[in-house]
């Protein structure tokens, strides 16, 4: 079997102010944790949205998909591919933004510095491009990972 972290730390570029225990805080760490059973409608939307950009890039050219399937033969995807190619793909991007941050915020996903769980309100104040990279981190992470590995043993 093989062992899948439960979760990995995710350093903003810009600090977040937010309330915890009626204090005032800023923290720059969020702590994310693989979803659970509660969070699979959301998972098998994102992974669906992603594997589809994927076989839409290959069908449209087949020569890439050659290569990609010889360079890649032990290679784990990093967050910064998965971003290239949702963005490089036909997937509606808004949606699928809309549907990390619903993700983002259900139960403590995730957590700043570990104490506070993330909210609608708290992450819209959070940078662009940290949604971004945190985005193609956490897909990279739980949710692209466990399909990667299971299709490369066949």
């Amino acid at each position: 079997m093989t062992e899948r972290k439960d979760s990995f730390e995710f350093e903003l570029s810009e600090p977040l102010k937010y309330h915890h225990s009626g204090n005032e805080e800023t923290g720059n760490l969020l702590v994310l944790k693989a979803p659970s059973l509660k969070q699979n409608g959301r998972r098998i939307k994102l992974q669906q949205t992603f594997f589809q950009a994927v076989q839409s890039m290959r069908s449209k050219n087949p020569h890439l998909a050659e290569q990609e399937d010889e360079d890649q033969q032990d290679k784990e995807i990093t967050g910064p591919e998965v971003l290239a190619m949702l963005l490089a793909s036909d997937a509606d991007m808004v949606s699928f933004h809309e549907e990390f941050e619903k993700l983002m915020c259900s139960g403590t996903i995730c957590m700043i510095e570990d104490q506070e769980k993330m909210t609608k309100v708290i992450w819209e104040k959070l940078h662009y491009d940290d949604v971004d990279a945190l985005l193609g981190e956490y897909m990279a992470n739980f949710i692209v990972a466990s399909v990667l590995k299971t299709l490369s043993k066949k």
